[in-house]
């Protein structure tokens, strides 16, 4: 016992006497020294622990029971008492040396573990941790953890085994992440503080500098005065290039009144053309085509049969073959060349029932008995194709929505590249000289000539042998011809024999240079607030609201809305549009928030309705009362936030011309063309945009300096300069209706039995005066891509009103200024009997020579008398032998689809 600490050796001796030796421990714990100081419990698979485990007078253990500190051994007796004490008294027995070396092991191990603990604790923290921990191992609950840490793990083990001490450990792990975090906060706010003041700063700068720079807001009005007249003799010289181009390549012909006098019969079959299929119809067909063939050998005529769609029947698609055979015969033309058009639809759905094959008849004159065109692959072998077919969805002059082409509509339309490889397919095996000409006269083209189109794209793109193309149309269908006007001055415009498309570099050196900035950034020649500086701080902090702060008075000097959408085309004119003018006025804030007053379903359900459509995707419920007030509805469980955008459109109608006077508001049954001022929004690309923004769009981005506004007067505003002189203002206009007062009417037709968002709008009608007119919703226009005729559709909250498919197109129109024909403009050939033949080949030999058809040459034309036999051969080209080109030509006529028997 002389290696026993004293005061272990009294606490024995002080148990044995209250407890008796006999039911307390055994007489060989005492005797192997387990109470001895040197003695260790790390024996057997605890060796690597017989350190930790050794009676050190280091050792420490804070005892619950008094505040000093303890040797190992003294833990080891204060718990072999409490176990005893605890422990039944019919239950005790004496403690023996194998039942006391784990006790000590766990002793040694709780000790070692918050010794650890304390290295890791604040000491504020460590004292109450020790208590609880202390209480939970004298009551044995983690006996069977520490005993499985000396067993399994090696010096200095890991907290987290002790079940006991993860709670302190996750306590203390808070604590070192709070305070981290707290550090980093503290280090942030340090550092954004520092950031907003260089930021201010630099805004600061920034604004001293653009206000100092408003002196020479004089010189870049100049400057874009000079831009806006370049664009303009720019413009001009496209539209010399588009009439010179389209009189050598692609003509089309109008068929005019003033072919009244030479041909009386034909306003008896123009109101017929693309309608019906009368015998009269074919029959002045096929004299023309007839007519063209007879000119040359080097001819030849494609007749594309019609095809059986659902809207015909069989026994009257056999009747108009079998009528436009013999009518062939009957002209003196041959039928027994029949060639099967093969085509394909690689990119359709299988829902698409068109068919894939359609006969075709090469006709030739059976005056000649050699042709040329013979030599051609697809009359030798009697086939041509595969031509791809257009998917449905691209037709033109269908929007998917209203508009969807009937079965008559689907076999009319094939696609350009469908009707290019067609021409290819025809010219294959022909030897064609440099020399050689290729003409193709449509004779009955449809309403898109599609034929012309492809000839358009072939001679622009210079991909195969030139095709030159003559066809007739009716003025009704001055779409056609406006969109290839476009396509032609597209190409020009992007072609290097244009001149540059923004005024050149020299002419601006002297021109206002655009300073640095430290914070703010440049769009062209204006000012912007970039949003990254917005999103540089966190939404609702002190530093965002004096960011927003700057931002509003930013704002204020330069307006949002003068800020042009995002492109990637260079900028043609520099300057954005200037709302200094009116007092600041600028256009509505279309991304402003609006918070609606909202009410509850089950109260809504009160409200007579008179017609509504369900919520679809991020588009809510819309309703139309009995009051024709609008209601946005929202029947998910998620807060739904609308953009601005397009609700719901006025369905099918017609347009009309009529004579509004200034209050619009009187018209009640349709939706007047009529724009105030260039604020006014339009819709383009599905975005909303001031007038004066699509303006200078068109301008700097397309080269379209000269717009006509149609039914409006469009003039630049000016203001006095410093000299007295007048300035344009940047991209701002008046605009008004036209001293007539008249304008074009979309007149809605009756509401349907069944609403879609497209025709929600039709129940307005009769009641226009009643439509929503404030700053939440209001009628807009739609204008189209930007071509040489610019189209624009009435959409009314964001709402677009269609049109019949097959009715008048709009006039109510965007477009570019361009000299109206002249009523005696030079006039076609369709179907033209006798004396118009004489016509149809001096204008082939015309369009030959590269001479464009005036009025003067279609008067002198018609006044002369009508040609004999002689004058018909003397209209055949001239013979090599005279110096004159060899030529190729390939008159073309497509029968009309079966759309009324």
């Amino acid at each position: 016992m002389t290696s026993i600490d004293p005061s272990v050796a009294e606490q024995l001796t002080e148990a044995v006497r209250c407890r008796g030796m006999a039911k307390l421990l055994s007489h060989e714990v005492i005797s192997r020294g387990m109470f001895s100081k040197s003695w260790t419990s790390g024996l057997a698979a605890a060796e690597s622990w017989k350190e930790v485990l050794r009676n050190k007078e280091d050792g420490r253990i804070a005892s619950s029971l008094d505040s000093r500190h303890a040797l190992i051994v003294q833990l080891f007796v204060a718990r072999l008492l409490a176990d005893h004490d605890r422990c039944p008294q019919t239950m005790r027995k004496a403690l023996t040396y194998k039942d006391a070396v784990p006790k000590h092991q766990c002793c040694g191990m709780f000790c070692h573990l918050l010794d650890c603990l304390e290295r890791n604790a604040p000491a504020t923290q460590f004292k109450d941790m020790q208590d609880r921990l202390h209480k939970m191992f004298m009551e044995s609950f983690m006996d069977p953890d520490l005993l499985h840490m000396v067993s399994s793990e090696v010096p200095p083990g890991d907290l987290k085994t002790v079940a006991a001490f993860r709670p302190f450990l996750a306590q203390l792990e808070t604590m070192v992440r709070e305070a981290k975090e707290e550090k980093e906060a503290a280090l942030a706010a340090t550092a954004r503080e520092a950031d907003l003041n260089r930021l201010l700063s630099n805004l600061e700068n920034d604004f001293e500098l653009l206000r100092s720079r408003v002196e020479s807001s004089g010189k870049e009005a100049e400057a874009h005065a000079l831009d806006m007249k370049y664009i303009r003799e720019r413009q001009q010289h496209g539209k010399q290039y588009i009439d010179v181009w389209m009189a050598k390549k692609c003509h089309f012909s109008r068929t005019d009144e003033h072919f009244d006098s030479a041909i009386p019969q034909f306003l008896k079959f123009k109101e017929q053309f693309r309608s019906k299929g009368g015998d009269d119809y074919m029959s002045n067909a096929n004299k023309t085509f007839s007519a063209l063939l007879s000119m040359t050998s080097n001819a030849v005529g494609i007749v594309l049969m019609p095809v059986y769609q659902t809207q015909t029947t069989p026994g009257a698609l056999l009747k108009h073959k079998h009528l436009l055979e013999t009518n062939l015969m009957n002209a003196g033309l041959s039928t027994h060349h029949t060639i099967q058009v093969l085509f394909a639809k690689p990119d359709s759905s299988a829902k698409d029932a068109r068919a894939l094959c359609q006969t075709a008849i090469a006709c030739f004159h059976t005056h000649f008995s050699e042709h040329a065109f013979t030599s051609s692959v697809a009359i030798r072998e009697g086939k041509l194709g595969p031509c791809n077919l257009v998917k449905i969805s691209d037709f033109i002059g269908y929007d998917g929505e209203l508009s969807k082409p009937g079965a008559a509509a689907r076999v009319e339309q094939r696609g350009v590249p469908c009707r290019d490889t067609m021409i290819a397919g025809i010219l294959d095996g022909l030897t064609l000289r440099d020399v050689d000409t290729v003409l193709m006269v449509d004779v009955v083209p449809n309403r898109f000539a599609e034929f012309g189109r492809a000839t358009v794209e072939r001679n622009l793109l210079e991909s195969a042998f030139p095709v030159h193309y003559f066809g007739f149309l009716f003025q009704e269908f001055d779409a056609t011809t406006s969109a290839v006007r476009s396509r032609v001055y597209e190409h020009w415009d992007n072609s290097s024999t244009s001149p540059p498309k923004e005024r050149p570099r020299e002419e601006r050196a002297a021109e206002v240079a655009c300073p640095p900035l430290g914070a703010l950034a440049w769009a062209g020649k204006q000012p912007v607030f970039p949003q990254v500086l917005v999103d540089r701080f966190l939404e609702g902090s002190a530093e965002h609201a004096q960011i927003m702060a700057k931002k509003k008075e930013f704002d204020a000097m330069f307006p949002a809305a003068a800020q042009p959408p995002p492109t990637s085309v260079p900028a043609r004119a520099g300057g954005l549009c200037d709302f200094s003018v009116d007092s600041g006025r600028a256009p509505l804030d279309v991304s402003r928030c609006i918070d609606l007053p909202s009410v509850s379903v089950a109260d809504f359900e009160t409200v007579r309705v008179r017609g509504q459509i369900s919520m679809s995707g991020s588009r809510p419920a819309i309703a139309i009362s009995n009051d024709f007030s609008v209601w946005l509805g929202n029947t998910s469980d998620a807060d739904l936030m609308v953009h601005a955008g397009e609700l719901f459109g006025f369905g099918l109608g017609n347009f009309k011309a009529e004579v509004v006077s200034s209050d619009a508001s009187r018209e009640l049954h349709g939706v007047v063309w009529r724009v105030v001022d260039d604020l006014h929004f339009v819709a383009y690309n599905k975005k909303l945009l001031p007038v004066c923004q699509f303006l200078r769009m068109l301008a700097v981005d397309h080269g379209l300096g000269e717009v006509e506004f149609v039914d409006h007067v469009l003039t630049q505003r000016v203001v006095k300069g410093e000299g007295g002189g007048e300035l344009p203002v940047c991209f701002r206009y008046h605009v008004g209706p036209v001293s007539s007062n008249n304008t074009n009417v979309f007149k809605l037709n009756d509401p349907p039995d069944s609403f879609r968002a497209q025709t929600l709008g039709a129940l307005y009608k009769g009641s226009m005066d009643k439509i929503i007119k404030n700053q939440r919703a209001s009628v807009v226009w739609e204008a189209k891509t930007p071509s040489y005729s610019y189209n624009a559709k009435a959409k009314a909250a964001k709402v677009l009103p269609k049109k019949k498919p097959n009715s008048d197109p709009p006039p109510t129109q965007l477009s570019p200024k361009e000299e109206e024909p002249d009523s005696d403009t030079a006039g076609g050939v369709r179907f033209l009997p006798e004396k118009s033949k004489e016509i149809a080949m001096v204008a082939i030999d015309l369009l030959r020579q590269g001479k464009s058809i005036d009025a003067s040459m279609h008067k002198a034309l018609l006044e002369q008398e009508a040609p004999g036999d002689k004058s018909t051969e003397q209209s055949e080209p001239s013979a090599p032998a005279k110096g004159a080109d060899g030529a190729k030509e390939e008159a073309e006529v497509e029968a009309p689809p079966e759309d009324v028997e």
